[in-house]
């Protein structure tokens, strides 16, 4: 049955862009599910319209290619989470805490927004992780570049204050490091002896835990550059 405008407080226009709304986010949901089951390669745009129940012109509209859906679908997640760990990272910045604690402040800042988030969005997670680091690194390099570019880089400098001795390469390979314990925690891969399909222990215990071990491996990367540097 069709909206009746004159019946809502709303212009026609205002009305159909809700409409609009809704169907992208139908979209994206059903594609995050069939990316995270079946794979880049094995996900086709029909599949996710068919799921969605939409058309496929609605899919191409919003998002015009299978590449495109899957950026989309990563950067609904990544990019919130992003900007809260870039507004974290300002705060360790700005206060004065010990300089002992600076890289753990940093760690943190980087890890907390990811293992703390909702239970609602652990399984998106998992299957941003799955794609970001499963598919064909043709498929997701440009994107990855494009979702952790500045983020990588504003850590990496300030890994390098937090442990000046250490070069920037051992940093940018410590860092990948770290991006991979965390994938492997939210990702769905941290065995707890509880269902997986609950999840991970969401709570600050776990992030202490990350932190003291990837600050521990950080400082053996710049003590292993410093000895035989």
């Amino acid at each position: 049955m069709a909206i009746d405008a004159s019946a809502t407080n709303l212009p026609a226009g205002d009305q159909r862009m809700s409409r609009a709304d809704m169907t992208r986010e139908r979209l994206l949901d059903a594609a995050a599910r069939l990316f995270a089951e079946r794979g880049y390669t094995g996900t086709s745009i029909r599949a996710v319209t068919t799921a969605a129940g939409v058309s496929v012109s609605a899919a191409n509209y919003h998002f015009g290619s299978k590449r495109e859906l899957l950026s989309a679908v990563c950067q609904r997640l990544i990019g919130p989470l992003n900007q809260e760990r870039m507004r974290a990272l300002d705060e360790v910045e700005l206060r004065s805490g010990p300089p002992a604690q600076f890289l753990e402040d940093l760690l943190r800042a980087f890890l907390a927004p990811a293992v703390l988030q909702p239970p609602d969005r652990q399984l998106e997670s998992r299957a941003v992780a799955a794609r970001l680091y499963a598919d064909p690194p043709e498929i997701v390099a440009e994107l990855k570049r494009d979702l952790f570019g500045p983020l990588r880089d504003r850590m990496t400098l300030l890994l390098g204050r937090a442990l000046p001795a250490a070069s920037s390469e051992q940093l940018s390979l410590a860092f990948q490091f770290t991006v991979g314990v965390m994938v492997h925690v939210v990702g769905g891969h941290l065995e707890t002896g509880a269902d997986s399909d609950a999840g991970y222990p969401r709570d600050e215990q776990l992030v202490e835990a990350l932190v003291s071990y990837c600050a521990a491996g950080i400082r053996a990367q710049a003590l292993r550059h410093s000895e035989h540097g």
